[in-house]
């Protein structure tokens, strides 16, 4: 029994660790995105990936990540950024 509670109990993770770990998977999410644009067009302008840099919100860069892989042009994904 004590063995099974060892193994299922969960770890407690502090605020600050919260916070590391989403911060670790927004510049995850944000050098996805510039290599991604890279590979597909070359240069990408300091300004397009500053835009980027500025978003938080995982869920937001998560949809710009896969949005970047389809997309046409850079023009088209600046005009997504900037919906």
């Amino acid at each position: 029994m004590e063995q099974f509670e060892e193994e299922t109990r969960m770890s407690y993770m502090t605020s600050w660790e919260r916070r590391g770990r989403e911060k670790g998977f927004q510049e995850g999410f944000q050098q996805g995105i510039q290599e991604i644009l890279e590979t597909r067009f070359g240069e990408v302008e300091n300004s397009l990936m500053n835009s980027v840099k500025e978003i938080n919100e995982i869920s937001r860069l998560k949809t710009l990540l896969r949005q970047a892989t389809t997309v046409n042009s850079l023009q088209e994904f600046q005009s997504l950024l900037q919906s």
